[in-house]
């Protein structure tokens, strides 16, 4: 069953915001998903562009957390997903931002605003500079996209960091120095800015990805892990999706019927792990592709982030960090549809067939306030209380499922 949206023109998503019909039209009929989701961008973005600060740059007043480089990456990637391509020139609150963003990179190149998130703010600096496509900011996307992949872990090709990134050189060392969260971030970055395909970053990345996938074909990385206080050893699992790190999981560890543990695979990383391989270069019909597909399509929910089901406050869990989750689903999707040349039909273990793109907009819509916001209101973790972040990652996942960012 294709997507409606899959065959809408292309000319269709460059409409004029403001006039993007919402109601019923002269012929009556109802609006299209497109409309709709043409329409909560719109009020989305009226919304973001109250909260910013004279600076131009964003925070969140209500939280006490004030204008910062990373909060003003990500809003001005979601006033991007609002703003017709042939308008981002003449936007004075993306160049406002954009702006304030520049004024936080030093001569190497980086965000250096917050020494913990150097790594994180670099890379979402680089999104927002290289979907803005303004040649203005073309000299800070490059030097900073230079930092970014200079920053890869390299030092040690047995470590299971290598190949990856965190939020900040040589923060942690170990598993822990890096995570498959940031990696995703800084290779949508790097991608984005068209870090060509032979680049030794991807060959990295690629070895990375294949110790943090639960795919024992490809990864013999094996560690130690602790459960109820007994040590373990802990090995890749075989379901084919992803962890947080090689060997950990924020979802915990999964006993194997030889008595040894696995990481257990969970929706936001493997989605992290989908997008990592597609824009490392990995043909779409290798298995290691292939394999989390699979795990994504088994596992499809909008209505948690999936693989925390097994745990006490199992619920609770899967809320947390929702909205980076479908951000980054329609992330990976759309990337993998890019790679494919073709509409993905995700099947659930039923069988029944979803339109990802369709459920996603139904799901955001449902969740938009009245003042054109959205908050995680069942869990506040990772910032998500904070409306201006919130509304980010939501205007930004409208944005791939409208095709407003690449």
């Amino acid at each position: 069953m294709p997507s409606r949206l899959a065959s809408c023109s292309a000319l269709a998503v460059l409409l004029v915001l403001g006039s993007a019909r919402v109601g019923a039209g002269e012929d009556e009929r109802p609006p299209s998903t497109l409309d709709r989701a043409l329409a909560a961008l719109a009020k989305g973005r009226a919304f973001l562009v109250k909260q910013q600060a004279e600076s131009g740059g964003f925070g969140d007043p209500s939280s006490r957390i004030p204008p910062n480089a990373g909060y003003t990456a990500m809003a001005v990637t979601g006033l991007l997903a609002a703003t017709p391509r042939s308008e981002r020139k003449a936007e004075s609150h993306v160049m406002a931002g954009l702006a304030f963003i520049a004024s936080k990179q030093d001569e190497s190149g980086a965000i250096v605003e917050d020494p913990r998130f150097v790594n994180y703010f670099t890379s979402v600096a680089v999104g927002a500079w290289a979907s803005a496509k303004i040649p203005a900011f073309s000299t800070n996307q490059a030097k900073a996209a230079a930092w970014l992949a200079a920053s890869q872990v390299t030092e040690d090709p047995s470590s299971p960091s290598y190949g990856a990134f965190g939020y900040s050189p040589g923060a942690r060392s170990g598993a822990r120095a890096a995570d498959l969260s940031n990696t995703s971030m800084a290779a949508s970055a790097l991608a984005s800015g068209d870090l060509p395909k032979d680049h030794v970053v991807w060959q990295r990345l690629q070895t990375y990805l294949k110790r943090v996938q639960n795919d024992s074909e490809v990864n013999d990385y094996t560690t130690t892990g602790e459960v109820d206080g007994q040590v373990v050893k802990v090995v890749s699992g075989d379901d084919g999706g992803a962890g947080y790190f090689p060997g950990g999981s924020t979802a915990g560890l999964e006993r194997r019927t030889d008595g040894t543990y696995a990481p257990r695979s969970y929706g936001s990383m493997s989605y992290a792990l989908l997008s990592c391989l597609v824009f490392a270069g990995v043909p779409a019909e290798d298995p290691r592709v292939q394999r989390v597909v699979t795990w994504l399509s088994q596992h499809w929910t909008l209505e948690r982030n999936p693989g925390f089901e097994h745990l006490d406050d199992g619920e609770k869990q899967g809320q947390q960090g929702w909205f980076y989750y479908v951000a980054t689903a329609a992330r990976a999707l759309s990337a993998y549809e890019a790679l494919t040349g073709q509409t993905l039909e995700i099947r659930d273990p039923q069988g029944r067939p979803h339109d990802w793109r369709e459920e996603m907009i139904d799901t955001l819509l449902a969740r938009q306030a009245d003042d054109g916001s959205w908050r995680n209101e069942k869990a506040e973790r990772w910032d998500e209380g904070s409306k201006v972040l919130a509304t980010s990652f939501a205007l930004q996942t409208l944005g791939y499922l409208t095709r407003q960012l690449p």
